[in-house]
């Protein structure tokens, strides 16, 4: 009776003007998503004992020492807990990326089967909205919060990024993600006007979603047609993205997700049809993008999918209600390649929106989805339900598979050597090239609706992958701009700072 389950979610939004309010702060948005959690499954934080809280890392902290301009939680789990009036022996904050929900409901239901705990709360939440808006009003909050007690901070993680990406500049997530795109489209044969179109066809699916959802911080449905065409409301941020193809992390949104034992759950009177169960997971890390053998598909979505697929004794044709992370388009497609499910309708893949429409508050999003996901598995008893989570430059990838049914037997997932098998398929890097090469993707970067900036990743004549840089006005990034510049003949020269091509061809 040691089988893990999750009793209790919470979600909560506030799309208003900036005003100073405790309940406001980050702390404040994910202890209401408590309250709500506790309530949903019908208990009192007395009644529930929570032993083990494990809080999302917030946005602000991807990097220490975090930026908050309002001041925050010197122990954000604890100030939450302390809100809702819980005492847990534990309290945990995680590292960065989108895989983290995902991977604390796996830990999680690893610890209750152990018996290392009898209830864990996860938590999470952004106010990245109200923090931009009373910056730009200027209204002076105050988010501050010095709070004592056991803390395991275990920082931003592991960031799966080569240094000469840092050295052309590709660690930001819209750009990298950017040439993650171009090289799926090519190897999909789209132009890049169809491929504009897909996106958004795709897109406009989790738009209508996130219309009819609550919890939504941007509620509105948008066709495909104002999604695949640039405006002064979608104005280019990088190519090929419009702002609205893209995550928006102004949001001010919290969730929760409360966790016990079925053996627990009966000694506190949970109802059955409250009752979520994890029957599969698995969570894994991949190369930095340089690094990976294709450039625009995630080998360790396939293989964490197929190990949760394996644990639970499931096939993709059983999935019913399902979230695939949705950052950006390519990270949908590369899931659903990985999954062997189609990515052509988008209202199919997700349960609250997607990230440009429900809202990306950061690292959190998918506990969002992980509470929307177990409404719906109740309101349809016996279905199979899936979480994909995404993390970094589609660098962590953790999968669940959600059930209202009972397992037979549950087991944690083994140890295996999956990731053995993604290192071993490292592809070398020059970081110093001097030769040809043939690009195998792009990227232009903008500013206020206009091209700054370009680089490229490229396969040099030995095999190896390499990057370059293209300054605005030089040829080279003149060609960027139209045409297809995949699969050109370059000379790539190295640099100081960044390498620099020109076309051969």
């Amino acid at each position: 009776m040691n089988t893990p389950v999750l009793i209790g979610v919470g979600q909560t939004v506030y799309r208003g003007e900036p005003r100073k309010a405790p309940e406001l702060s980050p702390v404040g948005l994910a202890a209401e998503a408590a309250r709500r959690a506790l309530a949903d499954a019908g208990l009192t934080p007395e009644q529930a004992g929570i032993d083990r809280i494990a809080a999302v890392r917030m946005t602000a902290d991807n990097r220490p020492p975090g930026r908050h301009p309002f001041g925050a939680a010197s122990n954000f789990p604890r100030a939450v807990a302390n809100r809702i009036g819980a005492a847990p022996r534990i309290a945990i904050y995680g590292v960065i990326g989108g895989q983290s929900p995902q991977a604390f409901v796996n830990e999680c239901a690893e610890a209750l089967h152990a018996g290392a705990c009898e209830m864990a709360l996860i938590v999470a939440a952004e106010a990245t909205g109200l923090e931009r808006a009373a910056t730009r009003a200027g209204i002076e909050l105050d988010w501050h919060e010095e709070v004592e007690g056991q803390l395991d901070d275990r920082g931003p993680g592991d960031i799966a990024i080569h240094p000469l990406e840092v050295r052309h500049g590709l660690y930001v997530p819209v750009i990298v993600y950017s040439l993650i795109e171009h090289a799926q489209r090519a190897r999909l044969g789209r132009s890049r006007t169809a491929h504009l179109k897909a996106m958004a066809e795709l897109f406009a699916g989790f738009s209508k979603v996130a219309a009819a959802n609550p919890y939504s911080q941007f509620p509105l449905e948008r066709s495909a047609g104002f999604l695949s065409t640039v405006s002064a409301d979608n104005y280019p941020v990088s190519d090929p993205y419009p702002k609205w193809l893209v995550a928006q992390d102004a949001v001010n949104q919290g969730a929760a997700v409360l966790m016990t034992t079925d053996a627990r759950a009966d000694a506190l009177g949970v109802p059955r049809e409250k009752r979520v169960y994890l029957h599969g997971y698995a969570t894994l890390a991949d190369l930095p993008l340089i690094e990976r053998p294709d450039l625009g598909r995630s080998r360790a979505a396939g293989l964490a999918a197929a190990a949760a697929f394996d644990m639970a004794r499931a096939r993709a044709e059983q999935v019913g209600p399902m979230d695939i992370y949705s950052c950006f388009p390519c990270a949908v497609v590369a899931a659903c390649e990985a999954l062997g499910i189609p990515a052509d309708y988008g209202e199919r893949l997700t349960v609250t929106g997607g990230l440009p429409y429900f809202g990306g508050p950061g690292n959190a999003y998918s506990l969002f989805a992980i509470a929307a996901l177990a409404e719906r598995l109740r309101a349809a008893p016996g279905e199979l339900g899936l979480i994909s989570a995404n993390g970094g430059f589609m660098s962590k990838e953790s999968v669940g598979l959600y059930s209202t049914n009972r397992p037979r037997k549950w087991r944690p997932l083994q140890a295996s050597e999956l990731e053995a098998r993604i290192t071993a398929e490292r592809v070398l890097v020059d970081p110093t090239p001097d030769g040809l090469a043939a690009i195998e993707s792009f990227t232009i970067s903008y500013a206020k609706g206009q091209p700054v900036g370009a680089a490229i990743i490229a396969r040099t004549e030995a095999g190896a992958r390499t990057a370059a840089a293209a300054l605005p006005g030089s040829p080279e990034f003149g060609a960027l701009l139209t045409g297809e510049p995949i699969g050109r003949r370059i000379r790539v020269e190295s640099g100081a700072k960044a390498n620099a091509f020109r076309f051969s061809d």
